[in-house]
C-alpha cells in the first residue's frame, strides 16, 4: 500500500515525461479486479493478503520502470532500495518485534523436535483385535496402529482382518 501511495505522489509531482504510459497500467488491472470482488464478497483483510501485495509491487514495478528510463544504472540501483525499503518498512518492522532475541534463539536448527510418546497400554477387544491405550490421557501422539484414548470393548473392524476397513461397533451375532 505504501508504494502505491508513493506513486501517487510521484505521478501529481513529477514532470511529464516521468508519467507512465497508459498501457503500463493494464499491469494492475487484474489487481483492481480482485480487489473490487473481495470488496464486495468478502471485506474482511485476511482474504485480500495477496492482493495487497501485488498492488503494492505492480505500483512499484510500474514506478521503477519509468525512473530506469530516465536514470543511470547507479542512481536506478539506489532507487530501487530506496522503493524496496519504503515498500517494506512494515514488514520489516513486525519481523523485528516478532523475532526477539528470545523467540529467534529457540528456532530448531536441527529439524523437528521429537514427537511426544506416551505410555501405552495393550487391550483386547471382544473380537479379538489388539488396541493400544495411553495409560494417561487422551492423545496417542506417535503411538503404533490402532490406537485410541478411549477404549471399547465392542469395537472391531468392518472387514475382519483387515485393518484399513475401518471399525465399527456392532456386534457380530446381533448382540446388543
Amino acid at each position: 500500500i505504501t508504494s502505491f501511495f508513493a506513486f501517487i505522489f510521484v505521478f501529481t509531482t513529477v514532470r511529464k515525461k516521468y508519467l507512465p504510459r497508459p498501457i503500463e497500467f493494464l499491469l494492475l488491472l487484474p489487481v483492481v479486479a480482485g480487489l473490487s470482488y473481495w470488496f464486495i464478497t468478502a471485506p474482511a483483510p485476511r482474504f485480500a493478503h495477496a492482493q495487497f501485495w501485488l498492488l503494492s509491487m505492480g505500483t512499484a514495478l510500474i514506478l521503477l520502470s519509468n525512473y530506469h528510463r530516465h536514470l543511470s544504472d547507479r542512481k536506478f540501483i539506489i532507487v530501487v532500495c530506496v522503493v524496496f525499503l519504503v515498500a517494506n518498512y512494515k514488514f520489516i518492522g513486525d519481523m523485528a518485534l516478532r523475532c526477539s532475541r528470545i523467540n529467534c534463539l529457540s528456532i530448531s536448527t536441527t529439524g523437528f523436535h521429537p514427537i511426544k510418546i506416551d505410555p501405552l497400554v495393550e487391550e483386547t477387544t471382544l473380537s479379538g483385535e489388539t488396541l493400544y491405550v495411553p495409560v494417561k490421557g487422551s492423545m496417542c501422539w506417535d503411538s503404533p496402529l490402532p490406537c485410541t484414548p478411549y477404549f471399547n470393548p465392542k469395537l472391531r473392524t468392518r472387514i475382519e482382518g483387515m485393518l484399513e476397513s475401518g471399525f465399527t461397533v456392532k456386534s457380530v451375532d446381533g448382540e446388543k
